[in-house]
């Protein structure tokens, strides 16, 4: 079968910011209120209007860039609800499957069961995987192909544990019963690790928003220091240093307070 070709006029849309942005948006679990165009408007007028009441013409450029750039950075600063979502949902998996398994049911038959009755967003990983059983597929083809498509370290996880179990057979139920038991312990773990590191990000936010405020405070109370600060290539090369600096603290924070379930 020959691959799927896709119409320039569906790959021009798929290439168009609004597109990526409700992409983005649909991998965190995040639902947009409003289209894409108008929070990319709205925050581009935003920005310009602050910047041009803080410093001109010049900071009203700046003010546009930096409202264009601000919902993409928040959207990808945003915790990922979905994959938080699956990982409190594969637990039940894991169950529905031994649930089945006892009841006298193959381990292909629990696992369509257990898969078709999933909700969303543990459904969507599933379904492949489903569709393929259903289609005459192998469980061990099946396992695997889902297996390399999830970015769901649990569901990984349990997809790994049902192959093992499909190979070497034995007492199945029992296996996955205490699987879903460390995943729920996983899980409750990583709830509380990302509760200890929420104020850590906040602290390191705030950090990170003080420059900017500062300056804006400044420019309030005396609008020509700007320009006498960027005057020269000294000050110009500071403040690019110093923008520098504080994206990269930030990052870093955030890098080290990260928790993947």
């Amino acid at each position: 079968m020959g691959a799927r070709l896709i119409p320039s006029a569906q790959l021009l849309a798929m290439a168009t910011p609004a597109h990526r942005m409700r992409r983005l948006a649909s991998r965190k679990g995040i639902v947009l209120r409003f289209p894409p165009l108008v929070v990319l408007a709205a925050a581009c007028c935003a920005g310009t209007v602050v910047g041009a009441t803080l410093a001109s013409s010049h900071g009203a450029l700046v003010g546009c860039l930096a409202g264009l750039l601000a919902p993409w950075l928040g959207l990808r600063m945003a915790p990922d609800r979905r994959a938080a979502r699956i990982a409190a949902q594969v637990p039940g998996f894991v169950d529905a499957v031994a649930r089945s398994l006892r009841s006298g049911r193959s381990l292909s038959s629990s696992v369509s069961i257990a898969a078709s009755e999933a909700r969303e967003p543990l459904a969507a990983e599933l379904r492949p995987m489903l569709l393929r059983i259903d289609a005459g597929s192998g469980l061990r083809d099946s396992l695997a192909a889902t297996d390399a498509a999830t970015a769901s370290a649990p569901l990984r996880t349990a997809l790994a544990a049902l192959a093992i179990a499909n190979e070497a057979g034995g007492a199945q139920a029992m296996v996955l019963d205490a699987l879903a038991s460390s995943l729920r312990s996983r899980a409750v773990a990583g709830r509380e690790l990302q509760a200890m590191a929420t104020p850590v990000r906040m602290s390191a936010t705030l950090i990170a928003l003080a420059p900017p405020a500062v300056l804006g405070a400044v420019l309030l109370i005396d609008p020509t220091t700007a320009p006498r600060a960027y005057a020269s290539a000294a000050g110009r090369g500071a403040a690019v240093l110093g923008v520098v600096l504080d994206l990269a603290g930030l990052w870093w924070i955030r890098r080290l307070t990260r928790y993947n379930p």
